[in-house]
């Protein structure tokens, strides 16, 4: 299957569950972490330089499979291409990082930064060597920047 297929299915079966979902769940919030943009100059750097490689997060067949310059790209042709992303390809990046990879309740808690850590958790690599590597705090700052400014749920 295409990976913007299952990127178009994924999105439509989230938006009909949310659709569907209990009344009560209108009261829970979700940070906006910054919007597109903030993602796009604190957070994809790191990701894109640390996560984005063919081998791992570059590619169309892993669950969180990043779209960056030279790499893994919406249009295939452009794969190879060192143009900027598009506006969809950020907004997609953006949509999964925080759909999949992001607790609400704690920066350490999430995906995004446990499982880099922790090389029995991630294919046997540690991405951030530890919790002062760069790459780490900057993520880490991104996500408690976002949790910080959250509304709280009533």
């Amino acid at each position: 299957m295409r990976p913007r297929l299952v990127l178009v299915l994924a999105l439509a079966l989230s938006i009909s569950i949310a659709a569907c979902g209990d009344p009560l769940d209108s009261r829970l919030t979700w940070p906006d972490f910054g919007g597109v943009e903030r993602f796009a100059a604190q957070a994809f750097p790191v990701l894109e330089s640390r996560c984005a490689h063919p081998g791992c997060h570059g590619n169309a067949q892993r669950p969180f499979a990043l779209f960056a310059p030279r790499r893994h790209r919406l249009d295939p042709a452009a794969t190879h291409r060192m143009t900027p992303l598009t506006d969809e390809e950020m907004r997609l990046n953006f949509w999964q990082t925080t759909a999949f990879l992001l607790d609400t309740q704690s920066a350490e808690a999430s995906l995004l930064l446990r499982l880099p850590v922790h090389p029995a958790g991630h294919g046997g690599v540690f991405v951030f060597p530890d919790r002062d590597d760069y790459g780490y705090r900057t993520l880490h700052a991104w996500i408690q920047f976002a949790l910080d400014d959250a509304p709280t749920s009533p």
